[in-house]
């Protein structure tokens, strides 16, 4: 594994159901649906409205259990129905990312990854 290879965009996609929320409500929003260091895709059960800035919580296991909880603003860019997919795809872009909230997407990245190479 060449750990000097940068990875900026890579997006990293989701085996399980992490659940994501509107952090001032605490309603579900949905699923994650991948993550990279500028955004996240969320599987949602319903539309999402376009340009819209809001903070989500991002509630994620690790692979031995451990919890990491990580708030980000972002802005919702686009949207996309598949026929045959219960979920709304919505791409959300990282505003103004803080760097805990930047520590912990890049966490969540790495778990991801340790989950794929089993």
């Amino acid at each position: 594994r060449n750990n000097g290879e940068k990875r900026t965009s890579d997006r990293v996609q989701l085996e399980d159901f992490q659940r994501v929320r509107d952090a001032q409500s605490g309603k579900l929003i949905g699923y994650l649906g991948d993550i990279s260091e500028v955004g996240v895709k969320v599987l949602c059960k319903t539309p999402v409205p376009l340009n819209e800035t809001s903070r989500l919580k991002i509630t994620y296991i690790r692979i031995g259990g451990e919890r990491e909880v990580t708030e980000v603003d972002v802005m919702s860019l686009w949207e996309r129905d598949e026929e045959d997919v219960p979920f709304h795809e919505i791409g959300f872009q990282f505003i103004n990312l803080e760097e805990s909230a930047h520590e912990g997407v890049l966490r969540i990245m790495e778990d991801l990854e340790r989950r794929r190479g089993d």
